[in-house]
C-alpha cells in the first residue's frame, strides 16, 4: 500500500512538471503567432498603400484605416467613357463594380463602401 502510493506521489509530481512545460511552449507558441499576424498586417498595409498610389486613370481614391487595418477604395477610368470599382483588403485587390458608360455609378458604389466601413469604426478619407 505504501509503495502504491508512493509511485502514485511521482507519477502526480512527473504530470505537473510536464505541465508546466506544456505551459511555455504553449506561450512561446502564441508569441510566435502574435509576431506572425503583426508581420502579416504590416504587409497588407504596405501592399494597400502601393495600390492606393494614384495613376491617370484616377477618378477617385479612398483609404480607410482602424487601427493597423488599411482598407482602400479607387474608382478608375475604364475604355472611353467607363470606369471600375476596386477594393483593397490585406494587400488583395479585387474589382467590384464597373460601368460602362460615365462614372456616376461607380462613385455612388465606392461611397457606399466607404460608408459602411465607416459604421464598421473605419476612418475614410
Amino acid at each position: 500500500m505504501k509503495a502504491l502510493l508512493i509511485m502514485l506521489t511521482i507519477a502526480g509530481l512527473a504530470v505537473s512538471c510536464s505541465s508546466n512545460k506544456k505551459s511555455e511552449t504553449m506561450k512561446d507558441a502564441k508569441d510566435q503567432a502574435v509576431q506572425a499576424m503583426d508581420g502579416a498586417k504590416d504587409k497588407a498595409a504596405k501592399a494597400t498603400e502601393k495600390a492606393m498610389t494614384p495613376s491617370e486613370s484616377t477618378v477617385m481614391k479612398m483609404e480607410c484605416k482602424l487601427g493597423k487595418d488599411s482598407r482602400g477604395l479607387s474608382v478608375d477610368k475604364n475604355g472611353a467613357s467607363g470606369c471600375v470599382v476596386n477594393y483593397t483588403k490585406n494587400g488583395e485587390t479585387k474589382q467590384v463594380g464597373k460601368s460602362a458608360v460615365g462614372h456616376t455609378y461607380c462613385k455612388e458604389l465606392a461611397n457606399r463602401i466607404a460608408t459602411n466601413l465607416k459604421n464598421a469604426g473605419f476612418e475614410c478619407q
